[in-house]
């Protein structure tokens, strides 16, 4: 099937708390409440960043991007700890592109923004992320 024109994938922000409990309830069956979520988005020493999946304003997957600084190696360590796509919104490619999007956040010096897959605006502003078409796209 092909991608959703209205698909939209952002990293999390305290405002979007419910629709990550409500998905990590359907993926992991974590029963915790929003405001536990919207208590630790803001920190910014955390290592997990949430990235959402939306269509037509409805959060339908979400991934995590773990980024970790080594105190070894010169390069920071990324990887994908959760993918999910609520079953409704799946072979739409919403899962290839919170995986898409996760490694662009993943790049140096690119840790927030929103990407709408069928739409391209670049910011002027170097390793910000805005709305942009991802590689291979």
């Amino acid at each position: 099937m092909a991608d959703d024109p209205a698909l939209e994938v952002h990293v999390a922000c305290v405002e979007d708390a419910p629709e990550i409990a409500h998905l990590n309830l359907l993926f992991n069956g974590c029963d915790e409440p929003a405001d536990r979520y919207a208590a630790r988005l803001p920190d910014p020493h955390r290592v997990d960043i949430p990235i959402l999946a939306i269509i037509a304003g409805c959060a339908v997957g979400i991934a995590n991007l773990r980024l970790l600084a080594p105190v070894f190696y010169p390069e920071s360590y990324a990887e994908l700890t959760e993918l999910y796509v609520e079953e409704g919104a799946r072979r739409q490619g919403v899962g290839r592109t919170l995986v898409r999007f996760a490694e662009q956040l993943a790049l140096p010096g690119r840790r927030s923004g929103t990407v709408h897959p069928h739409r391209r605006r670049q910011s002027s502003r170097p390793g910000f992320l805005s709305r942009h078409r991802l590689p291979g796209r």
